[in-house]
C-alpha cells in the first residue's frame, strides 16, 4: 500500500512539474495574432490588417533595423489583395549591461499592420481570407534569444456596409506612434558628414527630456546615435560608431507646448542628406 502511495505521489509531483514547465515555456514565448480594424468590410473600402505581438515580461523583439545585433521582425503576406507598406510604430532602444551596443525594438505589445484595399467587385455575403507568415527573435533580459515563426490566418466577411471591429482601438493607439514625415520648413534639419541637427520652429515649444520620455534617433541602418548639444529649440545627434554614415531614420522628440505647457511627443520620419 505504501509503495502504491509513493508511485501515485510521484506521478502527481511529476504532473505538477510538467504543467509548471509547460506554463513557464508558454510565458516565455511571443503570442502573435492576426487582427483587423474592421469586422465586416464593404466593397471598395480600405481596412487595416496586422499582427499583434504580445511580448513576455523582461524581453523584447526587434524593429526593421535591429541595431548593432538581432533579427528584424517580419511579416510575409499571402493574399491576392493589394496590401500597403508595413507600418512600424516608433521603437524603443535597449542595451545589454557591459556592452557598448544599441538595439531597437519593442516590449510588452506592438502592432505591425498594412492597409488593404477591398476590391470594388467583391460580392456581398462573400468572405476574403488573408494569410501571413510572421517571424521574430525574442531576446530575454538575461541574454538568451529564441527565434520563432507562425502561420496566421484571418477571414473578413463582405457586406454592403463596413463595421468596425473591437480591435480598431488597438490600430488607433499604435497608429499614433507611426512616424510622420518631418516637413521643411516646419523642422529644419542640417546634416554634416558625422552628425545632424534638428531645429524646431518657435510655436512648437521647447525640447525636453525626462526619464520616461527620452529623446531618440533610430537610424534605418546601423547602430545607435547619441543626442548632444540639447537646448530649448535644437538638438544634435552623432553616431556611436564613426563608421555609421548619415542617413534617414525615426526621431522621437518630446516637447513642451509653448501655449499650453502640455507635454507632446513627436514621431518624425527623417530623410537622409541628398546625394550630390
Amino acid at each position: 500500500m505504501c509503495e502504491g502511495f509513493r508511485i501515485r505521489g510521484c506521478l502527481t509531483v511529476c504532473a505538477v512539474i510538467l504543467a509548471w514547465s509547460m506554463n513557464a515555456e508558454s510565458q516565455s514565448r511571443v503570442k502573435a495574432s492576426l487582427i483587423s480594424d474592421t469586422e465586416i468590410a464593404a466593397p471598395g473600402s480600405t481596412i487595416r490588417v496586422g499582427v499583434l505581438f504580445t511580448i513576455p515580461a523582461r524581453a523584447h523583439i526587434y524593429w526593421h533595423n535591429p541595431g548593432d545585433a538581432g533579427l528584424a521582425t517580419g511579416i510575409e503576406w499571402d493574399t491576392d489583395l493589394a496590401m500597403g507598406d508595413l507600418q512600424w510604430p516608433a521603437p524603443m532602444q535597449f542595451a545589454i549591461e557591459g556592452l557598448n551596443e544599441a538595439y531597437f525594438g519593442y516590449t510588452k505589445e506592438v502592432l505591425l499592420y498594412s492597409e488593404v484595399n477591398i476590391p470594388e467587385e467583391a460580392s456581398p455575403n462573400s468572405r476574403l481570407t488573408i494569410r501571413a507568415k510572421t517571424y521574430w527573435l525574442l531576446c530575454l533580459d538575461d541574454g538568451e534569444c529564441i527565434p520563432d515563426e507562425q502561420q496566421l490566418e484571418i477571414t473578413i466577411p463582405i457586406a454592403p456596409e463596413s463595421r468596425l471591429a473591437y480591435e480598431s482601438t488597438l490600430f488607433t493607439r499604435f497608429a499614433a506612434r507611426i512616424p510622420r514625415v518631418a516637413t521643411i520648413p516646419t523642422f529644419k534639419i542640417h546634416w554634416t558628414e558625422s552628425s545632424f541637427t534638428v531645429t524646431l520652429p518657435d510655436h512648437f515649444g521647447s525640447i525636453t527630456q525626462v526619464a520616461n520620455r527620452p529623446i531618440r534617433f533610430f537610424p534605418n541602418e546601423g547602430g545607435g546615435w547619441t543626442p548632444r548639444d540639447i537646448n530649448a529649440s535644437s538638438i544634435t545627434f552623432t553616431p556611436d560608431y564613426a563608421g555609421d554614415k548619415p542617413g534617414g531614420g525615426v526621431l522621437v522628440l518630446p516637447t513642451i507646448e509653448t501655449s499650453s505647457g502640455i507635454p507632446t511627443t513627436y514621431y518624425l520620419s527623417i530623410h537622409g542628406p541628398k546625394s550630390p
